[in-house]
């Protein structure tokens, strides 16, 4: 029987909020957990201003991608100015316009889905220019870039195409690509939960067991590969529990601890105190530091107050994660991340400093103002490539490679490099101002091959031409 437009559009709102309420739900925005910057009454707002978009897909009265572009466009007649529901914009359209023709669900969305056309891929790219959405960075066909439109017309791309192309690195593209396969599976799972554990615990149940399945997508674009694997595992460590201790273990994902040992003759009690905790204990006793990971295996990092000559030989030295320094420099980044240990500076309160420590390669910083440096954390590193660093060139000349926005090599001391100079506090400071050498193509490249080289055999790589 086929379903009316009303019912269509009634349903698909309603998976959207009953999504949106359910809590805990880690890593997400619930009835119980907003962020500083997008509340749990944004998504409210953008889940009912979605209704005649989707009673008009159920309609057939538009085409997919001026649906989801209406949908998101709609937002702003709402005051909304950051993104809300893009990705699942994008899910539910299809099937809502599926849902609509009647028939078996499954053949109707495959038809929607070959039916888009490029128009549509235009349509989409518009949505995602409003909607200000996260997405992995691509080579091709960037949502990002203003030229794909064009460049979409020229070769005659569906969006269905498109979705093809972004299928091994977005996880709503995979559901285009696939037919919706994994829409379907989890849509039983999650009937089954919900009959057996109510609509909450249901939902938060299903939800737990899909992310620890396949990391998430959007965390990903956000915060990399590796932490997207990470939330991953540990959603899938707390699920096998009974229920309310699975949900109750969900709550606590969100947040770690990071415990400082001020004493030594502690490191047995942290450890029996921590175990099974998500966190980080930290010591100036480095020694303390070393014997927590032979103890216990938690995660560990050793605190700094100066900048020592390898600091990352000490963490290393302590078998510690990471490096929590007072000071820093850009090499500190560089070197600490080639060696896998990760770096937290502290205490850090002024959110510009914040967005500089991100783009010098930051981990997360230690702060005694949480709320006012948030926006500031979460915010993207700005992208550092030519023509779109708002400080380009920094070195006055077109065409420099900005792979090392801050020169692993400083200070270098050579006297063809730069200087020493005095600040206006009469301090003695290294400059390189006038210096080009990591910014010049071949001596980038070579770099970039042979992260050890020196100096003088990056002088010698410029002098040979690359």
């Amino acid at each position: 029987m086929k379903t009316t437009p009303d019912r269509v559009a009634q349903a698909a709102q309603l998976a959207m909020l009953i999504e949106l309420s359910t809590s805990p739900k880690p890593g997400n925005v619930d009835r119980s957990h907003d962020f500083e910057e997008i509340k749990f009454h944004h998504f409210l707002i953008s889940a009912v201003s979605a209704y005649p978009a989707f009673r008009d897909a159920a309609l057939g009265l538009l085409p997919t991608g001026a649906l989801i572009r209406r949908a998101v466009g709609s937002w702003r007649d709402w005051g909304l100015s950051q993104n809300t529901h893009f990705g699942s914009l994008t899910l539910l359209m299809p099937l809502a316009a599926a849902a609509g023709r009647g028939g078996d669900l499954r053949t109707s969305v495959a038809a929607v889905l070959e039916e888009t056309t490029t128009e549509d891929s235009v349509e989409f790219y518009a949505a995602f220019e409003i909607a200000g959405a996260r997405v992995a960075e691509v080579a091709d066909l960037s949502l990002k870039d203003p030229a794909s439109p064009d460049k979409i017309r020229e070769e005659e791309k569906t969006l269905l195409d498109l979705m093809r192309l972004s299928s091994a690195h977005d996880l709503v593209a995979r559901e285009w690509s696939s037919g919706f396969e994994r829409s379907f599976l989890l849509a039983r799972l999650l009937a089954e939960g919900v009959r057996e554990l109510g609509l909450n615990d249901g939902v938060a149940i299903t939800y737990l067991e899909a992310l620890a399945a396949v990391p998430d997508s959007l965390v990903a674009s956000k915060f990399g590969p590796a932490k997207a694997k990470e939330a991953s595992e540990r959603a899938g460590s707390i699920l096998g529990f009974e229920v309310r201790e699975t949900l109750r273990l969900a709550e606590e994902l969100d947040l770690a601890i990071v415990v400082e040992m001020k004493e030594v003759g502690l490191e047995d009690l942290v450890v029996r105190e921590l175990a099974g905790r998500r966190a980080i204990v930290t010591s100036f006793f480095h020694q303390s530091v070393r014997e927590v990971k032979e103890l216990g295996g938690l995660k560990t990092g050793i605190i700094i107050s100066s900048l020592p000559i390898n600091p990352v030989d000490l963490a290393l030295w302590a078998e510690a994660d990471s490096i929590f320094p007072r000071l820093t420099d850009p090499n500190l980044f560089i070197r600490a991340h080639r060696a896998g240990i990760e770096v937290y500076p502290w205490t850090i309160n002024d959110p510009d400093q914040v967005r500089w420590l991100n783009r010098l390669g930051a981990d997360g910083v230690v702060t005694d103002d949480p709320c006012r440096v948030r926006k500031a954390a979460d915010d993207p590193v700005t992208n550092v490539k030519a023509g779109e660093c708002q400080y380009y060139p920094c070195h006055h000349f077109e065409g420099q490679d900005c792979t090392f926005c801050f020169c692993p090599l400083y200070p270098c001391k050579d006297p063809e490099l730069g200087r020493f100079i005095r600040s206006r506090r009469g301090k003695r400071l290294w400059s390189c101002v006038d210096c080009t050498l990591v910014h010049r193509p071949e001596v980038a490249r070579y770099f970039r091959d042979h992260p050890d080289a020196t100096t003088e055999e990056l002088k010698q790589v410029d002098r040979d031409g690359g």
